[in-house]
């Protein structure tokens, strides 16, 4: 768009679409600038999006236990979730599992999560001006704070289980550039694409519980939003 054209959107009261990329793999997130979007469907972000509608203060996330668990030590924050090839790691309070947590009050604790792809992706979008942790639940909520956010540029990183696409993840993606380009798919329609696929979550078959809760499409109004503080990637819910 020329500078012709955006002065005359912008006397028009038009929202200029951002540009939006796509990348598969959290290797992409290094890469990454403008609005990044790290997408894990099954299960991280399903889950910090639980816990965060839940009542938790914030989410910090780290790319490894040993961190996760010397965080907590420290009094940085008072529960650990999270897990390794889809288990729950030693000395954790709860898994990556967004049914284990559904009715559990978190009210004001600081979490420290961590998992095998999501969280890594976080840590590896430095070059982000503004960082989103994603997933079906929260996809609209994602997209109106990025639109609230004025940012150009989009990057929509699908996750992956470590160098493997996730077809659930790709599909989010697509979702979400979807809405920020202003159309609607239908909710039952991505459900049943990704029934279909009959995925192993984190190397793991899934509980029904665990595939239903990933599914809920745009049931929490928070979006994710990550920012550094003090050195920590501090994840909080808002709302645009």
């Amino acid at each position: 768009m020329n500078s012709f054209e955006l002065c005359v959107a912008g006397l028009a009261g038009m929202t200029l679409s951002p540009s939006i990329r796509i990348e598969s793999l959290t290797t992409s997130a290094r890469y990454a600038k403008g609005a990044v979007v790290i997408i894990d469907v099954f299960r991280a972000f399903t889950t910090a999006a639980i816990a965060l509608s839940n009542g938790a203060a914030a989410i910090v996330m780290v790319d490894d236990v040993t961190s996760a668990l010397i965080l907590r030590e420290r009094g940085v924050g008072k529960v650990c979730i999270g897990e390794r090839r889809g288990l729950k790691p030693t000395g954790f309070e709860f898994g990556n599992s967004p049914h284990e947590i559904r009715n559990i009050s978190f009210s004001g604790d600081i979490v420290i999560q961590t998992t095998s792809n999501g969280t890594k992706g976080i840590v590896a979008a430095r070059g982000a001006s503004c960082l989103y942790a994603a997933s079906f639940v929260n996809a609209a909520a994602t997209v109106r704070a990025i639109q609230k956010s004025g940012e150009q540029e989009v990057w929509l990183i699908a996750a992956g289980d470590g160098p493997v696409r996730a077809e659930e993840d790709e599909i989010c993606a697509l979702y979400l550039r979807a809405l920020l380009q202003g159309r609607s798919p239908d909710h039952d329609t991505i459900r049943s694409a990704v029934g279909t696929l009959s995925p192993r979550l984190d190397g793991q078959t899934p509980s029904a519980e665990d595939f239903a809760a990933c599914l809920e499409v745009d049931a929490t109004p928070l979006a994710i939003q990550v920012e550094q503080t003090e050195g920590l990637l501090v994840a909080r819910g808002v709302r645009a």
